[in-house]
C-alpha cells in the first residue's frame, strides 16, 4: 500500500534550479539508479516507456526511509547541533513526504521502515503512466548505520528523476534490426506512416519489414533496402555496434513534438573493437503536415572511409533517382527534386566522407518525396 501511495504523490513535483546536491553517497548510504550516482544538474531521465526505478543501498539488514520532495537551492544541515554533518537536499519550505511513516528519535525503530537485504541493497520499480510525464521526482533517503551515534543515521546523495514522455528503444549488435510503431503517422511519400525499421548497419526503412543489408549498393538503394519502402541511409555501411565496445543504437519517439528519432551512437566499422568515428543521427519530423529528414553530423568525427548516404522512394513509384555531392568543403549542397517520389543520394566507397560537422536537411516540400535538401 505504501508503494501504491508513493506512485501517486510524485505526480506534481516542480523544477528546481541551481539546486546544490551537497551531500555524496557512501557505502553504509547511498541512491543510484542503474548503477550511477546521482549528477548536480543533470537528472535521472525516465522515458515513457520505462518505470521509475533506483536501488537504496547500505549496510545488510539496515532500515531506511525516503524522503520526497524539491531539491533545494540551498542544502541544510538540521542535525548540525548533535555532530550529523549530512546535508539534506530536500527543501524543508517546500514540504517533505516521508515514506515509512516518518523517524523516531527513541530508541525504538518504528515498524514500517523499510530494510535492505542481506546484501545491504533495495531494489525498486515503480510504474510510471502519462499524467506523470514532463514532472521530476526528487528524492532522497535515510538509513540507520551503527557506527554513527547518537542517533544512527545516514543520508544519500539526493537525486532528480525526470519523467519525459519520449519512448526509447535500444538495441545494438552485428546486423541487428529494431522495429518500432510510432504513435503519430508521418507522411512520407504519399503514405501517413507509422511502421519504421531501422538497423545498426546506419539505415532504416519504412515499413513494417527491415534490411540488415551491409553491404551497400547503388542498385540497391535505387529499387529501396526492402522493395516497396522508402529507405534512408545516414551512414548505410557495414557497421559494428556491440554495446561492450561503448556503442550503441536508440530509438527515440517524442509523441508530442511529432518527432522520432535514430542515434548510432560511438559507431565503428565491422571488425574494430576499438576507437570511434562519432555518432550520427537520423530525425524525421512532422512539419506542419510534411515531414523534414534531418542526418546529423555534428558529432561525427570523419576520418569514414566509405558508406552510402541518402534517402529513396523504395521503388515504390520512382520517376526520378540521382547521384550528387551532398557537401562540399563543409557546406551542404542545395538540392530540388526534380519530380516527385525521388531518390537521391551519394556513393562513398571511393570516397573518404566529407560529412563531420555538416546537418543534411531533408524537407519533402508535398508529402510525396519532393525533396529539398539544403
Amino acid at each position: 500500500m505504501r508503494k501504491f501511495m508513493f506512485g501517486l504523490a510524485v505526480a506534481a513535483f516542480a523544477l528546481t534550479l541551481n539546486a546544490q546536491q551537497l551531500e555524496l553517497n557512501s557505502a553504509t548510504a547511498s541512491l543510484t539508479r542503474a548503477g550511477a550516482n546521482p549528477v548536480v544538474g543533470t537528472p535521472y531521465t525516465v522515458y515513457g516507456n520505462q518505470s521509475f526505478d533506483f536501488r537504496v543501498g547500505g549496510n545488510p539488514s539496515s532500515g531506511f526511509i525516503l524522503l520526497l520532495g524539491t531539491l533545494a537551492t540551498s542544502s541544510t544541515q538540521p542535525l548540525a547541533g548533535f555532530g550529523i554533518t549530512d546535508y539534506l537536499d530536500l527543501d524543508q519550505g517546500a514540504g517533505i513526504q516521508i515514506i515509512g511513516d516518518g523517524i523516531s528519535f527513541s530508541s525504538t525503530l518504528p515498524g514500517s521502515w523499510f530494510f535492505t537485504n542481506a546484501s545491504g541493497q533495495s531494489d525498486w520499480v515503480v510504474p510510471t503512466s502519462p499524467t506523470m510525464w514532463g514532472t521530476n521526482i526528487d528524492m532522497q533517503t535515510i538509513l540507520t548505520d551503527t557506527a554513527l551515534p547518537p542517533f544512527f543515521l545516514n543520508f544519500s546523495a539526493a537525486g532528480r528523476w525526470a519523467i519525459t514522455g519520449l519512448i526509447q528503444t535500444i538495441f545494438q549488435g552485428d546486423d541487428i534490426t529494431q522495429a518500432i510503431t510510432t504513435s503519430h503517422a508521418y507522411p512520407l511519400y504519399g503514405a501517413n506512416r507509422t511502421q519504421f525499421v531501422f538497423c545498426t548497419n546506419g539505415q532504416g526503412v519504412a515499413g513494417a519489414v527491415g534490411s540488415t543489408s551491409y553491404t551497400t549498393s547503388t542498385a540497391t538503394f535505387n529499387s529501396g533496402l526492402v522493395t516497396g519502402s522508402p529507405s534512408f541511409a545516414p551512414l548505410w555501411d557495414d557497421l559494428y555496434m556491440y554495446q561492450q565496445y561503448g556503442r550503441q543504437c536508440a530509438v527515440i519517439e517524442d509523441p508530442t513534438a511529432q518527432y522520432v528519432r535514430c542515434e548510432w551512437q560511438n559507431i565503428n566499422y565491422f571488425a574494430q573493437t576499438t576507437g570511434s568515428i562519432g555518432t550520427i543521427s537520423m530525425t524525421i519530423t512532422d512539419v506542419g503536415g510534411v515531414c523534414q529528414v534531418d542526418y546529423d553530423y555534428s558529432a561525427f568525427v570523419g576520418n569514414a572511409q566509405r558508406g552510402l548516404v541518402g534517402i529513396s522512394d523504395g521503388n515504390v513509384a520512382t520517376t526520378s533517382t540521382s547521384a550528387g555531392d551532398l557537401v562540399t568543403a563543409g557546406v551542404v549542397n542545395s538540392y530540388v527534386s526534380p519530380a516527385t517520389a525521388d531518390t537521391y543520394y551519394q556513393d562513398f566507397s571511393l570516397t573518404p566522407l566529407d560529412l563531420a560537422g555538416v546537418i543534411l536537411h531533408w524537407l519533402d516540400t508535398s508529402g510525396n518525396g519532393d525533396w529539398l535538401l539544403y
